[in-house]
């Protein structure tokens, strides 16, 4: 036996003359319908020796009947002799199908599958009717049958395992964006309703299956188990790369899962929650309370920050916060050095990324948290009022893509 790939092709290499097994002669198996017999030639063959073999005298039908009521013509008394054959060679009444005999398959086979004695008599009456109404029965049972199921879709569904997967991805393209406003404040409420609203498309739920408020809580209930679940592994990866001296490379790596690509804004977004844990570790244990609404009062104050900069104008407010994310990233990687190399540095542009990570983020970085201004949509007049937050958020993207950059390759 060969130790290794090379020392097999080496034996091969040796014997020059390699035994040649002996063929195989396939034993002779009987003829067999091809499609051959189904051809001119074949039918040929086939009448010849029909020809050749001895043949009873055949009968020769004769027309005693009417004519035909389509055409006029006289009908073929072929099919008067044919029926009337059938009728003479039919099986004798003791051995067709009765009543009784019915009654007795229905009572051994629900015998033997354990059925009660409702359902028993549910088959027995049955039996008594006609293959038409047996067929109109048959139709209503399974539209029956669809009925209920239907009151039960949404508790069968959110137990299998395809619903799992995509309320993860969606809950992980909502937590992972890079400007979602709050992590806690609001977030459940927000998520929920515009889960609700896209359903079919996040979740493959119908929309007819929103109705009933008792089943609908199901799926309310797993999107909060699950929105808990991923912030607590955000935190304990948070953590983690602070023990192990992970760049921020290696971070988002770590952070980002379930199909979710990484863009430039992330780096200072995840630079800004690594440097608010390491902040939040040094603080006494009393004064601390719950991570992540201190993450969110961080996200506050930087809010507040411009604003106070920039009362009202609204781009120059993104762009003071493009930049405080700038600087804590510049932060970052003076405190943990940079050791990656180019795949985990690997960034998309909008158009790369899936399009649910894309619709999620537009979506989350539009909610509203405590400290939002009350947007009214109408105005004075009665006029409606276009809000002007998508664009500035555009060019707020742009520019914290290109500032997040510029502050990564300086701080190298």
């Amino acid at each position: 036996m060969a130790a290794s790939f090379r020392d097999l092709i080496s034996s091969f290499n040796a014997s020059k003359n390699p035994a040649v097994p002996d063929p195989l002669v396939p034993a002779a198996t009987p003829a067999r319908w091809s499609p051959a017999y189904e051809s001119t030639a074949g039918q040929n063959r086939d009448d010849d020796v029909f020809d050749a073999t001895p043949q009873p005298p055949r009968t020769t039908f004769t027309h005693h009947g009417e004519s035909n009521p389509i055409h006029g013509d006289v009908m073929p008394g072929s099919l008067n002799a044919i029926m009337s054959r059938r009728a003479d060679t039919s099986e004798p009444s003791g051995n067709m199908h009765t009543r009784e005999i019915y009654q007795d398959f229905a009572r051994t086979q629900s015998r033997k599958y354990g059925l009660s004695s409702a359902q028993l008599s549910e088959v027995l009456a049955f039996t008594e009717l006609s293959p038409v109404t047996m067929m109109i029965d048959l139709k209503i049972h399974q539209i029956r049958t669809e009925n209920d199921f239907l009151h039960r879709f949404i508790r069968v569904f959110v137990r299998h395992p395809d619903f799992g997967v995509r309320l993860r991805h969606c809950v992980a393209a909502a937590l992972l964006a890079p400007h979602i406003p709050a992590y806690v404040d609001g977030l459940n409420s927000q998520f929920t309703a515009y889960v609700e609203n896209n359903a079919e498309a996040l979740l493959g739920i119908p929309e007819s299956q929103k109705s009933d408020p008792v089943d609908w809580s199901l799926v309310k209930t797993a999107i909060g188990i699950e929105l808990a679940n991923q912030r607590s592994s955000m935190r304990t990866k948070l953590e983690a790369s602070i023990k192990n001296k992970q760049d921020i490379y290696e971070l988002t790596t770590s952070l980002l899962m379930y199909d979710m690509r990484a863009k430039i804004e992330h780096w200072g977004r995840f630079a800004f929650l690594r440097q608010c844990t390491v902040i939040y570790n040094k603080m006494p244990s009393g004064k601390r309370g719950d991570f992540w609404r201190y993450i969110d009062g961080c996200l506050k104050d930087v809010r507040e920050d411009a604003r106070k900069d920039y009362p009202t104008d609204v781009l120059a407010q993104k762009r003071h916060e493009t930049l405080f994310l700038t600087h804590t990233l510049e932060n970052d990687i003076k405190m943990f050095a940079t050791r990656s190399g180019a795949l985990a540095r690997l960034v998309y542009p909008n158009e790369a990324l899936t399009p649910l990570q894309r619709t999620t983020e537009s979506q989350v970085s539009s909610f509203t948290v405590n400290d939002s201004p009350v947007v009214t949509m109408t105005g004075a007049d009665g006029e409606d009022v276009q809000p002007e937050d998508d664009m500035a958020e555009e060019e707020v993207g742009m520019g914290a893509g290109a500032g997040a950059g510029a502050g990564a390759g300086a701080a190298e």
